[in-house]
């Protein structure tokens, strides 16, 4: 009798397998794709290596598509599909959704800048400058020109926000234009670029054209460094400032105010002495008429002026000349005499303009930092320019090396209104025998200049201006040049900042821009950090690709070993 076997055999018996793995065209597709992202994130160009990746990754799908149809048919038909259709529709519903608000807001010009230093939108500094810039109808407009490469679009698009905000605040008087330099070499030439992301500050003349020649080259979209061009160009007056050359003098220690007047503000800046400064066919002309303000600084000195020096300054002042005194040490030389206690000069001071420097050294053994001999001053003029632009109200600190205080006369001359501007605090004192500073050894001085019942006690006057309105010369004393050196501008005090507002007050240079940002040195954190554009595509190709899509890589590899563990 015949015997059948009656075990079922598979359904594939007979059929063989294909002679490459399906998998294996699934990974040669993904990596086809995988290189066509790469190149499309990383490059400028999607070239020839982005086109065959798409195709090697197009055809590699299709061939697992014919080779395994019973499993591209259940990826589209399975049990997957079916519990992840509803996830499929949630994740595109939402992306459309973001999509509509990205339209909206985009559509409405709503911005939100959530840098912590407001890199994309205006500072409350900035506002107020710029604002009373935009409120002067003598200012002329100003332009500028961003040149940024076709390949620097991302930049482009950051930076538009800051540049809108410029020409919002100040009501269509800035405006800007994005220039490619490798497509207008010429423009790039005419303004001087020498690298992709300088953006030319200028002027606009009444007829519509562009004050080249006075142009300000900011070298990357920082608000303080555009804020201080657009205020530079458009204060396009004629300014001066003298710092003189005299015995024990600190004018090259006072390198960071003539670098921000020249470099910031295109001042002419000279440092020379009182005769230079007068020699016949000379450069320089005091009393320029040309000039919409000019300045004479006598940074310290520990000798009077000659007769010859004296007449030049006084003639000078006389002629509605502006003038900063900072007082040097007057504990040098037998005479113990400095350049500012003079007696010549302090009587002239005090006759023409009703304040003057006394010969007497202060010291404040409280308020103080780390001696007595350098004592600070809080008590600052809440309204005076000099002592409240760009100073916090009430915050204002001064600090000062053995100053000599200044005396304010009871009654003015005439036409001359005068001002106190910083005063000590009450536990401060002056010493007005000098020969206690020379009494012996160092203990013996630091015994013979303590405080004694016959010194006069603070408060003193330690800053103090006048104007004399007829002549319209205005006069800043300070006690201690200090305010001005460059070693105390690095402290946490506002003595640079006094220092500046000086000269602008002195040269009514705050009238040609009504507020005037103070150049600062930036903090190491503050410094922004600039990259290639090649960096940011790969930078951008890491956080936009690899990122999301190798966790959803890691996903589906763990869903098609489940899957795998299913079947067997």
């Amino acid at each position: 009798m015949a015997q059948y076997n009656n075990t079922p055999q598979p359904e594939n018996e007979g059929v063989q397998d294909p002679f490459i793995p399906p998998v294996v065209l699934i990974g040669l597709s993904v990596l086809g794709f995988i290189v066509a992202l790469i190149v499309a994130f990383t490059q400028p160009t999607f070239g020839i290596v982005g086109y065959g990746g798409l195709a090697f990754g197009v055809l590699a799908l299709l061939a697992w598509v014919l080779i395994a149809p019973d499993q591209a048919k259940s990826i589209v038909t399975g049990r997957t599909v079916r519990f992840g259709g509803t996830s499929l529709i949630v994740t595109v519903l939402l992306i459309v959704a973001l999509s509509v608000v990205y339209i909206i807001v985009r559509n409405q010009g709503i911005r939100l800048d959530l840098t912590q230093r407001s890199s994309y939108s205006l500072t409350e500094e900035s506002r107020q400058a710029i604002g009373a810039y935009a409120a002067d109808p003598t200012l002329p407009n100003v332009q500028m020109f961003a040149f940024y490469t076709q390949n620097m679009g991302g930049s482009r698009d950051r930076v538009t926000a800051l540049f809108d905000d410029y020409r919002a605040v100040s009501g269509q008087k800035i405006n800007y234009e994005f220039i490619d330099p490798d497509r207008n070499p010429s423009q790039a030439q005419t303004y001087a670029i020498d690298a992709p992301g300088q953006i030319a500050v200028v002027s606009v003349n009444d007829d519509g054209s562009f004050d080249v020649e006075n142009a300000v080259l900011v070298s990357a979209a920082i608000q303080e460094d555009l804020t201080n061009a657009v205020l530079r160009v458009a204060a396009n007056g004629q300014f001066a400032a003298y710092f003189l050359n005299v015995r024990d003098g600190f004018a090259d220690s006072m390198t960071l105010l003539q670098t921000g007047l020249a470099d910031r503000f295109d001042w002419n800046v000279v440092q020379d002495s009182l005769a230079e400064l007068t020699t016949p066919g000379g450069e320089t002309q005091l009393n320029d008429p040309n000039l919409d303000g000019e300045v004479m600084i006598i940074p310290g000195g520990s000798a009077p002026l000659s007769d010859q020096e004296f007449e030049i300054l006084t003639n000078y002042l006389d002629n509605g000349g502006d003038l900063i005194i900072y007082a040097g040490s007057n504990l040098t030389g037998e005479e113990r005499t400095s350049l500012a206690t003079s007696e010549n000069l302090n009587a002239y001071l005090s006759e023409n303009f009703g304040i003057s420097f006394t010969p007497a050294v202060m010291l404040d053994p409280v308020q103080a930092y780390q001696s007595p001999e350098l004592p600070i001053s809080n008590n600052l003029d809440t309204q005076a320019y000099i002592t409240t632009s760009n100073i916090q109200r009430g915050q204002g600190l001064l600090l000062f090396q053995l100053p000599n205080p200044i005396t304010i006369a009871e009654t003015a001359p005439a036409g001359v209104q005068t001002l106190a501007l910083s005063r000590s605090s009450e536990s401060a004192y002056t010493i007005d025998d000098l020969n206690r500073f020379f009494s012996g050894t160092p203990d013996e001085v630091s015994a013979a200049i303590q405080q004694q019942e016959s010194d006069p006690t603070g408060p003193f006057v330690l800053a103090a201006q006048a104007e004399n309105t007829t002549t319209g010369a205005r006069v800043v004393l300070i006690s201690s040049a200090t305010v001005g050196l460059d070693e105390f501008a690095q402290l946490n005090v506002d003595n640079f900042t006094v220092a500046f507002n000086s000269v602008v007050w002195a040269t009514d240079f705050n009238n040609f821009v009504s507020e005037i940002t103070i150049p600062q040195q930036q903090r190491p954190q503050d410094v922004p950090l600039f990259a290639e554009e090649q960096t940011l595509r790969n930078i951008s190709f890491l956080t936009t690709i690899v990122l999301p899509f190798g966790i959803l890589l890691i996903g589906v590899l763990v869903w098609w070993n489940g899957r795998q563990r299913l079947k067997n």
